[in-house]
């Protein structure tokens, strides 16, 4: 399979160019198959994390900030199954949250945020429009022989097709969510995603 990119150029179009209005609209707590951990954080997190998460500096411990409304926050804290999970959360230090007149500010650990774009990445069946692929790249140095690993068996259990020894894709839109795992892994010197449109 031969690969032609946009303008026939080989565009990288996260995070330089990423807008919040290009993100795809969540809603808060809905039904899929991740687990409640990773769907309660997705709900917490809502639309803007990969703009916080492209914002962030290379080095460094990083973590992102949500600024909930009380009903949203009740949404998500109602439930005794969530409650617990929330507790939990808090007991591993994935999360704090605090009350901020009518809103509640939570804090998303680095840990979390890992966690939950590799679930995200793992189940997301939201194709991309046009026949469009997300095509992931990867060179990793012999030194990184793990990583390389992990990163591999990531795009097997996201049922990821594999093009070539380094390069797979998938018709799924998950190239933000790739993006974003690759910078806070810190391993974005070595993993690039693109959207490419296939041509047979």
């Amino acid at each position: 399979m031969v690969y032609l990119f946009d303008n026939n150029e080989i565009v990288h179009v996260f995070p330089h160019t990423i807008m919040l209005d290009q993100v795809p609209k969540k809603n808060r707590l809905a039904s899929s198959k991740q687990s409640l951990t990773s769907t309660i954080l997705d709900a917490i997190l809502g639309d803007n994390i990969f703009v916080q998460i492209a914002s962030m500096p290379y080095s460094g411990r990083k973590h992102v900030t949500s600024i909930l409304s009380q009903e949203e926050w009740d949404d998500i804290n109602t439930k005794r199954k969530e409650k617990k999970r929330i507790s939990h959360l808090r007991k591993k230090k994935w999360i704090q949250d605090r009350q901020k007149g009518n809103k509640v500010v939570v804090r998303i650990s680095e840990d979390a945020l890992v966690s939950a774009l590799r679930d995200q990445i793992k189940h997301s069946k939201t194709p991309l429009p046009d026949g469009k692929r997300c095509l992931v790249l990867f060179d990793f140095p012999n030194a990184a022989t793990s990583a390389r690993n992990s990163w591999r068996n990531l795009l097997v259990k996201a049922e990821f097709k594999k093009d070539q020894l380094s390069a797979w894709s998938t018709p799924f839109d998950v190239c933000h969510q790739l993006t974003a795992l690759a910078k806070l892994l810190r391993i974005s010197d070595w993993v690039k995603v693109y959207k490419v449109e296939p041509f047979e």
